[in-house]
Order: structure tokens, then C-alpha cells, then sequence
């Protein structure tokens, strides 16, 4: 199979020390693979240099550094600071971050390369220019607070248990201020709580949390003076993991917007929903709040924008607010009006369709509300139904309801797996019109109370495929072959071959794909490094090609990983895939021979020979190909006996068998050995025998005498 080279892999990267030469010498790769487990700061404000704390495990002598996005360079700082004296791993290293004064903001992902190979992702937030500064302990009282000028992002750590934060800031008499930690979507171990207090101790406000785990409050001071902001974790917790950034400011926040869509190429009036948001009281150029009433924008979408999720931010005289998410429409749409909680005055809404409404509930309505839509269909027509409400910010529970037009029920969803907005697929038993009821769980409601209602047919599934790649951030040893698992998802009755490319590998770095994976659903690429590879970090990825209904189809993989401190024991998505050169493994593996015959029903022994570093302290579990304990993805047919080399021994046999559902051919298979340098099963690295080349023959029916 050609193996050809590309060069985007979907994300625009900076590396630094890309290429090395040199660098710390050392004699063998760790046991135990580099991980990040926290760094500090989390994050930067535009137009900053910030030098970045990386902890971890096997994290120290990093050659390079990976960042995604733009207008942020990347490189290892000097080591002229003092190491740390507290280390969540067993070691740290340190980088230097400068932000563009016009980085986007939004959060990246960054990556170290090390002797040891490359890291896991961390999280590292760009925000707004304005001031900023670094907590200095000791702040846990108003008498030893920070003093802070306004607008300010605060980087901290609450650390150790109990600690709590002080901020003290001077405010005159009618100013509204913004408080606002940024700690779990930064995957910040702590759970934050925020306190206002006035010079007294006395507390003024407080908040838990928002829509997720981090607090956010406002208050309007009616005396000048000074104040303080305290910060700590809602159970009086800490840890060097617990960092967080805390932003003082005027600016506004979006909790979410009403209407959730806006039709392309029209102007909508958005309802505003959130914090300091009474600075728009009057007009102004995109806003306006007339008396007593909700605040409002106006949102012109151009006509040719893609329908979907678009990031909506309000400009105001405080500055911008948070982002949210508005989705581009480009079918009809409506929305609700009051009353319509019967059949009879029940909203016509075309299909396919959206409609917008709000959920009254609570003291408003002791009932709670609910909000009927009237929709045509087809029977034999199916129809998805789908709420976006909590993913939009809103605080809705949504229950969905399909009844017949004199009130029957006939379906009904709440949470999905992933998402706590409602969707279900609906089969109408017959022509005619059908009702779409919304209701909160809870009978709670309230104008923030807001949801988007869908409804379309049901798309018929076309030929296609997708791809995945685990890990998407090999290490590749030198002198050693590591294992980078593809999974192919055929969808529509699509059955067809994909052909693979891969992106302009290290130098030094070669990739195996087998012959099988045009039509395999699940395979491996051996990754190897020439003994004398130079220490590399670069883009990687994968694309496929396929030929479908006569059309050229090219799809790009998503990717990834696991995460330490987030989910062990399963996948985190990323999309900074890359690919680094490290030094030699733990152990390298062979095979006494690299071709063996089989006929369906038939085993054979090869034997693995493995040569490890002095010492080494393990038993080495022998499996097929495999990135977990579970043994890897085989030709139909074909199986690799599970077997584990002692601690004390240097080879062992290892039996491939062929079943009776093998079919006759050659299949080239790998046999891999797993270091695993902890109890946590989930700390795996797998290294590769070169392929073994299994020939599936006819099996010869036996002769009578």
C-alpha cells in the first residue's frame, strides 16, 4: 500500500524545538511514560509572556513544546529559576508562553516532548487583555489580602486543604462588578466557591455554582470603599492540582440568549440573560434595554454563513462578554406565543422546523408550564425530535412529549447518555397532525428557561465512513515499534475499501500498514524509529480515501488519548495530534522467525524474544498488537495466545492460531509486549515485534486408504 504524506491534520500547531540534535543524554526511556498532571498558570491574557510550571511524572528535560491555534509561540524556558520544592510527579520542567496581543481566545491544548517521550495534553486558557498578576501567599485574610486594580485575571492555587484567597480592590459608590473563576473546564481539580466581603469580614454575596462548576457572581456596591473577593474549594479542599483563574472586571456575562437560532441573512432580537447587564440600559450601537424590561440585541447573521453552532459575543461599554453559542438556521423557524398550553391554541410549526420558546414555571406558575407545538406528518415518515437547551446555557431539564392531536401520549424522552436535552425518533401511525409537548422535569421555570425545539425527518442514513486514531500522540523509541490503533466506522451500507495517508513522518520514523486495512473496521499502524532518529516532535494524523457512488470521499481521523487527572480509564478527545521521537524503550521485541503457514484449524509456536534494560523489574504481558489489556484487533480467524514473560526470563513461546472462519491468504500481525510501570492498568505502553506474516492456506481434506 502506497503511504502517502499531507500536512494539515485539522489544527494549526506551533512547535518549538521541533528538530533536536542534542539535548540531555539518556541511557533508557523511564518506566513509567511522561505525564502532565497539572500545570501553573492555567492560562494567559493577551499581549503577556507567561512561563508556564509544568508537574508531572518523567515531565523534566523537555527538547520541545506543542500548542495548538495561533498567535502563541511556544518554547522551553531556561533553567534559571529555582525548581519548585512541592511536585505533584516526580519531576517538572518549564516553558515560556508569549501571547499575540490578537491571539484568539479560547482555550489550547499543549504537549512537551522528553527523553521519554511526548506528554499527554494539558489545558491552557487565552483571555482577554487586562491586568494580571499571581497570587502571593499569605492572602487568607482581609488584613494580608492582594491588593488588586480593576480590570484584573488573578492566577492562584488553593493549596493545601482549608486554604482560601483574598483579593482586596477599592470600588466607588454605584459600581458593578463581574467575579469569575475559571478552574474546571481547565480540568482544575477544585471545586470553587466565590465570597464577597466587606472590610468587616461581613459577607455581601456569595456563589457556588453556574451553569457548571465554576462561580460567577455580580454585585453592585452602594458604598465606596474597599472590598475583598475570597476564593476557595466549596468542601475546604486543595491540592496543587486546585488551580484556577479569577477575573475582576466590568465586563458582562452571558448565561444564554433567546432566541437560541437566528435565521441566516435576517436580523434577530436577542433576549440577554446573565450579569451586569444593566450598563445597556438606553441604546447603544448593537444593544438596547428599554425601562423594566429584559436587555436586547440586535444580531444581523450574513446570508452565507454554514448552518450549525456560531459563537455569539456581546460588545458593551464594559467590554466584551463570554461567548455563547447561537445556532445559524437555515429552516423555518417561529416563536412561541403565550398562551399555548392546550390543543386548541397549540403553534403550527412546519416540518422540518424549529421553535423557540421559553418555560414559566415555579412561582410563576405552580403548575409549571408547558408548551404545545403542532406539527404535521406522514405515517411511515419518521421524524427526529430534539431539544437544545442546557447545552446552550439555560437551566431548562427539558421533558419532550409526542401525543396524537386529542392529547394521547406516544413518546417521550428526557436525558440522552451524553446530554441532558431530550431527543427521540417518532414513526407517525398516520397521516395527520401531531402535538410536541415541552415541560421542565421539575416544574421549575423562569425567562431564563429557555430551549430550541426541532423537528425534521428522520435522514436516511447515505454511504460514508469515519475515522479514529488511539493514541493520537505516539511516542516512538528509538531502535523500537509502537502500535497506533484505527478504527474505521462504515456507515449506510457502505462496504467499499479506504485507503490511508498519513502526514510527513520525523525523520528517521517509518510507518507499517497492513495490507488488510482497506477493508478492516479495526487495525494497527507500527510506527518504528531507526536507532539514530533524531529526538523529533511533529504533526500527526491520518486521513482515508474511498470511491463512493462513483464520488471521491476524503474524511480526516479525530483523535484520542487518555487523560490523567480527568478519565483514566477512558478516551479524552484532542485535537492536538502529535508525534515525537524519544529515546530507546524498556525492551525491545523479536521473533525467532517472521513467517509462519496455517491451515484453518491449525496453531503454530513462534517464540518472543525480548532484550530489556537491565533489571527490569516486571513481568511483560505478551499479547496481539493492542494499546490496553484487552488484546488487539485480528484478521477474521486468526488469534495470538496471551502469554506473560517472567520477570527473569528473556523469551517465550507464544501460539497463533488460524480458526475454521480464516480465510485462505497472507496476513501480515503483530505481536506485542506491554510495559506497564505502575498498578494502574491504565499506564500502558505497548512496543512491537516486526510483523509477522501469517500465510492462511486451503485445508487439504484427508485421503482414504
Amino acid at each position: 500500500m502506497a503511504i502517502r504524506s499531507y500536512l494539515s491534520v485539522g489544527c494549526k500547531l506551533v512547535l518549538a524545538g521541533c528538530l533536536l540534535q542534542g539535548g540531555p543524554v539518556h541511557a533508557q526511556m523511564p518506566l513509567h511514560p511522561p505525564e502532565i498532571r497539572t500545570i501553573f498558570p492555567v492560562g494567559g491574557v493577551q499581549g503577556s509572556a507567561v512561563e508556564v510550571l509544568v508537574d508531572g511524572q518523567n515531565v523534566s528535560d523537555p527538547s520541545a513544546v506543542a500548542i495548538s491555534g495561533e498567535g502563541v509561540k511556544a518554547s522551553v524556558a531556561g533553567e534559571e529559576s529555582p525548581s519548585p520544592t512541592r511536585i505533584v510527579g516526580n519531576g517538572t520542567a518549564r516553558i515560556r508562553l508569549e501571547i499575540a496581543p490578537d491571539a484568539p481566545l479560547g482555550v489550547r491544548e499543549l504537549r512537551l516532548l522528553t527523553p521519554a517521550g511526548g506528554t499527554n495534553h494539558a489545558l491552557f486558557e487565552v483571555s482577554r487583555e487586562m491586568g494580571s498578576l499571581r497570587e502571593s501567599e499569605p492572602n487568607d485574610a482581609f488584613a494580608a489580602a492582594q491588593k488588586v486594580s480593576i480590570p484584573a485575571t488573578i492566577d492562584g492555587r488553593i493549596y493545601p486543604s482549608e486554604d482560601l484567597d483574598q483579593y482586596c480592590f477599592t470600588v466607588q459608590s454605584g459600581d458593578e462588578l463581574l467575579f469569575h473563576v475559571t478552574a474546571r473546564s481547565l480540568r482544575s481539580s477544585l471545586d470553587g466557591f466565590l465570597t464577597l466581603r466587606d472590610s468587616s469580614g461581613r459577607e455581601l454575596a456569595s456563589n457556588d455554582d453556574d451553569v457548571t462548576r465554576d462561580p460567577v457572581l455580580a454585585y453592585r456596591f452602594a458604598k465606596a470603599g474597599e472590598y475583598a473577593i475570597e476564593v476557595r474549594d466549596v468542601d475546604y479542599g486543595g491540592s496543587l492540582e486546585s488551580s484556577y483563574r479569577l477575573t475582576i472586571s466590568r465586563e458582562p456575562y452571558l448565561r444564554t440568549v433567546y432566541p437560541l437560532g437566528a435565521r441566516r441573512g435576517a436580523v434577530t432580537d436577542l433576549q440577554l440573560f446573565g450579569l451586569n447587564l444593566a450598563q445597556l440600559a438606553g441604546r447603544g450601537p448593537d444593544w438596547y434595554m428599554p425601562e423594566n424590561e429584559v436587555p436586547q440585541a440586535r444580531y444581523e447573521l450574513p446570508a452565507d454563513v454554514p448552518p450549525g453552532p456560531r459563537e455569539f459575543r456581546l460588545p458593551t461599554p464594559g467590554g466584551f462578554s463570554n461567548s455563547v453559542m447561537l445556532e445559524a438556521l437555515d429552516i423555518p423557524d417561529a416563536r412561541e406565543v403565550e398562551p399555548n398550553d392546550d390543543p386548541p391554541r397549540a403553534l403550527r410549526l412546519p416540518v422540518p422546523g424549529v421553535g423557540h420558546g421559553q418555560i414559566y414555571g415555579g412561582k410563576a406558575n405552580s403548575k409549571g408550564d408547558l408548551d404545545l407545538w403542532r406539527f404535521p406528518a406522514k405515517k411511515g415518515q419518521k421524524l427526529r425530535l430534539s431539544i437544545r437547551a442546557r447545552a446552550a446555557g439555560s437551566p431548562l431539564d427539558a421533558l419532550l412529549t409526542v401525543r396524537d392531536s386529542t392529547g394521547k401520549k406516544l413518546a417521550r424522552a428526557d436525558d440522552t447518555d451524553s446530554s441532558r436535552d431530550p431527543v427521540l425518533e417518532f414513526e407517525p401511525p398516520a397521516d395527520g397532525d401531531y402535538l410536541a409537548e415541552v415541560t421542565d422535569v421539575n416544574g421549575d421555570g423562569g425567562p431564563r428557561f429557555v430551549y430550541m425545539l426541532r423537528i425534521e425527518p428522520l435522514a436516511v442514513p447515505h454511504p460514508d465512513f469515519s475515522l479514529a486514531l488511539y493514541p493520537a500522540n505516539p511516542s516512538v523509541p528509538r531502535g523500537g515499534s509502537v502500535p497506533v490503533e484505527v478504527r474505521v466506522t462504515r456507515t449506510g451500507g457502505f462496504t467499499g475499501p479506504v485507503r490511508f495517508e498519513l502526514p510527513a513522518l520525523p525523520p528517521g520514523v517509518t510507518a507499517f500498514v497492513p495490507e488488510y486495512a482497506t477493508a478492516s473496521d479495526r487495525f494497527y499502524i507500527a510506527l518504528t524509529g531507526a536507532p539514530d532518529a533524531p529526538l523529533a516532535l511533529g504533526s500527526f494524523g491520518l486521513t482515508g480515501n474511498a470511491d463512493i457512488e462513483g464520488k471521491p470521499v476524503t474524511h480526516t481521523a479525530t483523535g484520542s488519548e487518555r487523560v490523567w487527572n480527568l478519565a483514566p480509564l477512558h478516551p479524552v478527545a484532542t485535537r492536538l495530534m502529535i508525534i515525537g521521537v524519544c529515546e530507546p524503550p524498556d525492551f525491545k521485541m523479536r521473533l525467532d522467525r517472521y513467517e509462519i503457514t496455517l491451515a484453518p484449524g491449525e496453531s503454530a509456536d513462534v517464540t518472543a524474544l525480548v532484550d530489556k534494560i537491565a533489571n527490569y523489574p516486571r513481568g511483560i504481558p505478551i499479547r496481539a498488537a493492542t494499546v490496553d489489556y484487552n488484546g488487539g484487533a485480528l484478521p477474521d480467524g486468526l488469534s495470538v495466545g496471551r502469554v506473560t514473560l517472567p520477570p527473569e526470563a528473556d523469551r517465550v513461546s507464544v501460539s497463533v492460531s488460524a480458526s475454521s472462519k480464516a480465510k485462505p491468504g497472507e496476513y501480515p500481525i503483530f505481536i506485542c509486549g506491554l510495559s506497564n510501570p505502575s498498578t494502574n492498568d491504565y499506564i500502558l505502553v505497548g512496543y512491537l515485534a516486526p510483523p509477522l506474516r501469517v500465510k492462511v492456506v486451503e485445508k487439504i481434506a484427508a485421503t482414504k486408504p
